[in-house]
Parts: structure tokens; C-alpha cells; sequence
């Protein structure tokens, strides 16, 4: 899936002297007086929160524009100009500033080579219209003179708006589903149902990702982003993806296909069991076999028994667990094995099968 997702990143939603957020600096509300600061309850009521949510991820994916090239206007003026190096299209993509987790600095951002000092988006008090003018930047009457997002040369209005709407309606407390210790919390049992079948009226997981979440998507021969490994080391970064879909590919978005914030917690669970990469093919050393056999083997096995033994190079793999419950009742020696590498295992099956 790899890896291995609303505002225009860099400086998305709350840069510098912009906020969203709580604990960003306030802001001066749009003047009531000016006849056209009137919030648009069609256009807002008609956005899309689950495109807001990949606009979020990336924008230009979406709305199939170029990418940046240049960086953001506001990312020179981000708190902290160190940790976060980054440069051209990804200062444009919301979650650089404002994180998976939509909290920003307070949040999984908090350190690390993403952090950007910038307060999150999540809990914002702002009201739709003052959320599409902050996007929107200077081109709106109510934001001139002050710094703002400025999103109006690269997204037409529809676009902010649905950024408005993920904004105000799409986020969730991510705390709720992901522990302390970047573990979903949901069922795993469960996700397995969902990965397998699909959530809702989506697609199901294994029919892109296969069972085992290690096969790329189609169109992606060079992903690498597992499933598996997705959810281990980006939690949130997951979760957004499962609900919001993965901009400019087919990964729909599990919020549009009826799905809840549960299903991607349980969906999160079950992922987190799976494997993070592919197993490396091992080539065995029959030579170093030949010294591991007579060291481990023998008391049991004389060299050139082979009748005896093929059985045992049978049920050789690099599951140690497994290896052990299926060799248990041959013998208890042959626990033993569980201390035995995966090239060790292929070394002994090299032997073996040499002779």
C-alpha cells in the first residue's frame, strides 16, 4: 500500500501567524459589516469531506494539476527550520505542517524529521467560512492583510470548500483508536473480515494488496509501502488513508463506501499483524550445512541416513515456532531448532539436499 496521506502541506492550515487550530495565534474574524461575508450554507453543506480528506494528503493528485515546484510561500517562516528540510511539493501538502494525526507540533509531529513548530488543525473553532477563507488567502476580501494559507491561485472554490468540510467534519481524535505505543486498539478479528471482504461498498484490501498485504497495487510494480509495514510505522498515516483513500490511484476512500471510524481502527489492528516486507530468499551453503549438521544433527541422524532425514528437511522453514511444533513429537532435541537462523535453515536444506 506502502507508505508506508488537507491542506496544502507545508503550511497548511496553520502556519505561522495563520491558525486553525487551538493554540495557534489568533486571528482577526472577517469584518460583519462587509456584505459579502456571508457563510455559503449550499456550498459548504454540499462539500465533499471524504475529497477534502485526500486534498489533505495531496492536493494536486487529486484535482490532476502539476506538482509544486517551488516551495510554499509561508514554509521559510515555519517555527522550526530545522528539523523539517523538506522542499518544493511536499511544503504544499496540508499534513506536512499540520500531520496524520491533524495536531501538528502537539501530536506525532511533535519531533522527528517532520516536525515544523506549527500547531495542528484538529479541534479548530472557526467557523466554515472563516476555515475557506483561511485556505483561500488573500484572494478573499476578508483575509487581505494578514498571512494566510493563499490557495486560491492553485484550488478553485469547490476545492476549498471541501477542504472546509474535511476540516470542520472529517477529522477525528486519533487518540481514540491508536495508543501511546502507535497500536490500533480495534479487533483484529474483525479487520481480518474487512480486509478480506471490504468495508462497505469498497473493494476489499486483498484484492489489490493480496493476503498477505505484500503485493503491490496494480500500477505500482515499484510500490514498496506495505500494508503491514504501513501500519507499524505510520499508524496515522494509515488510518487517514483507509478512510480518505490514496490520492491518484484507485484505493477508494473507506468514509465514502459507508465505512466508520471503526472499521479502520479494526482494519488498523489486523494490518499491524501483517508482514512489513517480503521475505528474502535465502541460497543455502551446502558446506556450512554439511558443519551445522554434524554439530546439531548427528546424535539423532548419522551422516548418510538420509532415508531418516528427508522428512526432517521437509518441514525445515524459517518459522522457528513452527518448526518446533511440527518436529516436536520426533523429538524433543529437536526443539533446538528454534535457535536456528533462517540462512542456518537454508544451509541445512542445502546440505540435505546435496546428498
Amino acid at each position: 500500500m506502502s507508505r508506508r496521506l488537507l491542506l496544502f502541506g507545508g503550511l497548511t492550515l496553520a502556519a505561522v501567524g495563520v491558525v486553525l487550530l487551538t493554540g495557534c495565534p489568533p486571528i482577526v474574524p472577517p469584518t460583519s459589516t462587509d456584505p459579502t461575508d456571508t457563510t455559503d450554507p449550499t456550498a459548504f453543506t454540499n462539500a465533499d469531506a471524504a475529497r477534502g480528506g485526500a486534498l489533505y494528503d495531496k492536493w494536486w493528485a487529486v484535482t490532476g494539476d502539476s506538482a509544486p515546484t517551488t516551495d510554499h510561500p509561508l514554509w521559510a517562516s515555519r517555527p522550526d527550520t530545522t528539523s523539517n528540510t523538506r522542499t518544493g511539493a511536499d511544503t504544499w501538502r496540508c499534513k506536512e505542517c499540520h500531520a496524520w494525526d491533524y495536531k501538528g507540533v502537539s501530536g506525532a509531529y511533535s519531533s522527528g524529521s517532520h516536525r515544523t513548530g506549527i500547531a495542528g488543525i484538529y479541534g479548530t473553532t472557526m467557523t466554515a467560512q472563516e476555515v475557506f477563507d483561511e485556505i483561500k488567502g488573500a484572494h478573499d476580501a476578508h483575509a487581505q492583510n494578514r498571512a494566510t494559507h493563499d490557495y486560491g491561485d492553485v484550488l478553485s472554490d469547490a476545492d476549498i470548500w471541501d477542504l472546509a468540510k474535511f476540516v470542520k467534519n472529517g477529522q477525528i481524535d486519533t487518540d481514540t483508536m491508536i495508543n501511546s505505543s502507535g497500536a490500533f486498539t480495534g479487533d483484529a478479528n474483525a479487520g481480518q473480515t474487512l480486509y478480506d471482504s471490504g468495508i462497505g461498498t469498497s473493494v476489499a484490501c486483498a484484492a489489490c494488496h493480496g493476503a498477505d498485504g505484500l503485493t503491490p497495487p496494480p500500477g505500482s510494480p515499484d510500490h514498496d509501502e506495505w500494508v503491514g509495514l504501513l501500519a507499524d510505522d505510520n499508524p496515522w498515516e494509515f488510518q487517514h488513508k483507509v478512510r480518505f483513500g490514496q490520492p491518484g490511484t484507485t484505493m477508494p476512500s473507506s468514509v465514502t463506501g459507508g465505512g466508520s471510524d471503526q472499521n479502520a481502527n479494526d482494519l488498523g489492528a489486523f494490518a499491524q499483524t501483517l508482514p512489513t516486507a517480503p521475505a528474502v530468499a535465502l541460497t543455502g551453503d551446502a558446506t556450512a550445512g554439511q558443519a551445522l549438521y554434524t554439530a546439531r544433527c548427528t546424535s539423532c541422524h548419522a551422516l548418510g541416513s538420509f532415508d531418516t532425514v528427508a522428512e526432517v528437511a521437509n518441514d525445515l522453514s524459517g518459522e522457528a515456532a513452527s518448526m518446533v511444533n511440527d518436529l516436536s513429537s520426533i523429538s524433543t532435541f529437536m526443539a533446538g531448532l528454534a535457535t536456528l537462523t533462517d540462512q542456518e535453515v537454508a544451509d541445512l536444506k542445502a546440505f540435505i539436499a546435496a546428498n
